[in-house]
């Protein structure tokens, strides 16, 4: 099992404990010392005896790495939006994950809008680099990660690289989130989304109860206020 300490600017974590990227390194500190003091209960918890974290001082390669890449892309002038490392759209993914922080991305007005996408490719691609050496020294045949988050699919897409078969869980995003019930889906993003896809071509036929209606709308309503 492999657990952050300390080394990405706003992680999923960070997010579900109601942190935005506009909060102070202390509040963002607090929660990094959340994880790393859970982390060995957590872990027991599944009947894991051993664990990895990723921290600066072991991720310093990869951190120098993922530093470089990106000067060498900002020096182009091209769009981040098209920017790409070993075949996967991180500035795409990363958009998403932006999107999500600020409900809406103006990257031409709001410079802090800028900011969070920039830091979000900068955490997802430090993320793809980081798994991407853990896996090739452990081999993993496969690797589980649980929501859909930029950086847990850059590390998912970095261990498939190496031969690991990725598996996505989760909770059902109603509900704000339904933790009555988990997804399971087998393969990486691409496959993921193929696979929503198809299913949605036989799910848009079915009638929906007038109660489901009633929840999704409720929960759509949460989330927009």
């Amino acid at each position: 099992m492999v657990f952050c300490d300390r080394l990405f600017t706003y992680c999923p974590a960070m997010r579900c404990f109601g942190l935005s990227p506009d909060s102070s390194p202390e509040e963002r500190q607090g929660i990094c010392e959340k994880c790393v003091r859970a982390a060995p209960d957590t872990a027991k918890r599944y009947g894991i005896t051993s664990w990895s974290f990723l921290d600066a001082k072991g991720e310093a390669d990869s951190e120098r790495r993922c530093d470089e890449l990106l000067e060498q892309y900002a020096a182009t002038g091209r769009d981040w939006l098209a920017f790409t490392h070993d075949g996967y759209a991180i500035g795409k993914s990363a958009s998403y994950d932006a999107t999500l922080a600020r409900k809406s991305l103006n990257l031409i007005s709001k410079p802090h809008h800028k900011e969070t996408f920039l830091a979000s490719i900068r955490d997802t691609l430090l993320a793809y680099l980081a798994i991407k050496k853990l896996a090739q020294s452990f081999k993993p045949s496969h690797f589980l990660h649980y929501n859909d988050y930029a950086i847990l699919h850059a590390a998912a897409q970095a261990a498939a690289k190496t031969g690991a078969k990725p598996t996505l869980v989760s909770h059902p995003s109603h509900r704000n989130a339904d933790f009555r019930k988990i997804n399971v889906f087998r393969g990486g993003t691409t496959a993921i989304v193929k696979s929503s896809s198809f299913r949605w071509k036989e799910w848009k036929k079915l009638p929906l109860p007038a109660a489901m209606v009633e929840e999704v709308a409720a929960d759509v309503i949460h989330r927009l206020s």
